[in-house]
Order: structure tokens, then sequence, then C-alpha cells
């Protein structure tokens, strides 16, 4: 494997750690104060998280797959990514807080 495929997994690696804060957060109900702030409740973040990390997983999968050749299976894992990613940023994204 040359240094590429590794940044790959080590951007796969790093993407899995705001997945598990949002697993935690989702699960226990309990949010940092900034979260608080801007989210309405720990399991809407906890869905941001979750969803953002999965999106990073699944692209750096993506980009590690086409680099193998397995073009198909990387469009497919791309297509995820993509879906994730809209789900995270267009749904559930931070909202600014209420003025008041």
């Amino acid at each position: 494997m040359d240094q590429l495929s590794w940044l790959f997994i080590a951007a796969a690696v790093i993407g899995i750690a705001p997945a598990i804060y949002g697993v935690i957060m989702w699960s226990t109900g309990r949010m940092s104060p900034r979260d608080r702030h801007h989210f309405p409740t720990a399991a809407r973040a906890g869905r941001y998280y979750v969803c953002g990390g999965l999106a990073v997983v699944a692209l750096s999968s993506a980009a590690l797959l086409s680099r193998r050749d397995h073009v198909w299976w990387s469009l497919v894992v791309l297509a995820v990514a993509m879906t994730l990613s809209a789900l995270a940023f267009l749904r559930y994204r931070p909202r600014p807080p209420a003025a008041g």
C-alpha cells in the first residue's frame, strides 16, 4: 500500500470519532453546552454527528476503492456518502440560536 492509501485509511478512522460521539450523545441524551446552544435536542445533535462521521468514512472508503479499481463499488459507496452528508447538513444541521 502506498502513502495515499494510508491517508484514506487515516481519514476513515478519524471519521469514526464523530460518529461514536454522536451515538453516545444520541443514546444518553447528554449534550455539551455548545451543542445545547445550537441543537434543539440531543437526538438531533447525535444524528448530525453520526451522519457526518459516517459520511467521512464512506467518502474515504470510496476513494480507496477507486484506487483499487473497484469502480462500481466506489460509486455505490460514494452515493451513500453523498446521501449521508446531505442528510446531516440539510436536515440535522445546527441552527443559529434564537434571538431573545
